[in-house]
């Protein structure tokens, strides 16, 4: 499952955990969780299929957020993130964008990058 393949590629990297230890997180993360870590989701999925197969190939488009109190640290974790994404050999993945944010309630600073993930399910 490609949800499960994103949090192992991220906590295979030392460059990743050596931020966020393990606040890698699926939709949002627990209450009380310090800044920095790593939220994702999914945007949209679908699979390919045939008229005569139910569909062994899965795309995903994923969001990956990456929170901090401080805006360097985030791109730092950003770069992290997408090294880890685009070295993992569970999957492929393809980039489409990122962008900087700021929340305007934490006052966190977040790099919301967006892949397109494949994977034979």
């Amino acid at each position: 499952m490609i949800e499960i393949d994103i949090r192992t590629a991220l906590l295979g990297s030392s460059a990743v955990t050596s931020i966020v230890e393990d606040r890698i997180a699926l939709l949002s993360i627990p209450e009380g969780e310090p800044a920095p870590y790593v939220v994702y989701q999914l945007v949209s999925g679908n699979r390919e299929g045939s008229m005569v197969s139910g569909g062994c190939l899965r795309n995903g488009r994923f969001q990956l957020s990456c929170f901090s109190p401080d805006y360097l640290q985030a791109k730092h974790l950003a770069e992290a993130v997408q090294n880890a994404i685009e070295d993992y050999e569970g999957f492929d993945s393809v980039f489409i964008s990122d962008r900087d944010l700021q929340d305007p309630t934490t006052k966190l600073y977040y790099v919301v990058l967006e892949y397109s993930i494949w994977q034979d399910a």
